[in-house]
């Protein structure tokens, strides 16, 4: 892995952190954001959540919950 590929992933590993502790503080289940996304299946941010098979939230999703949470989409970014 080159260093520009373990930044990126740190930065996406980040974003699925954030965007996840963001669900868990509203009391939302993976469901409810799959269902916000246009999913039927929480296997789909299930998988994200757990980075499997290089899975992440595009700007498209990030954009969509921004406004589900109540957030800036700048907020996904922040390395708390």
């Amino acid at each position: 892995m080159t260093k520009k590929d373990e930044i990126i992933k740190s930065k996406l590993d980040k974003i699925t952190e954030n965007v996840k502790n963001m669900r868990v503080e509203r009391g939302y289940s993976t469901l409810h954001v799959a269902n916000a996304l246009g999913h039927d299946s929480l296997s789909y941010v299930n998988r994200i959540e757990q980075r499997k098979n290089g899975a992440n939230y595009n700007l498209t999703h990030l954009l969509i919950l921004s406004h589900e949470f109540g957030v800036d989409i700048c907020e996904f970014f922040k390395e708390k």
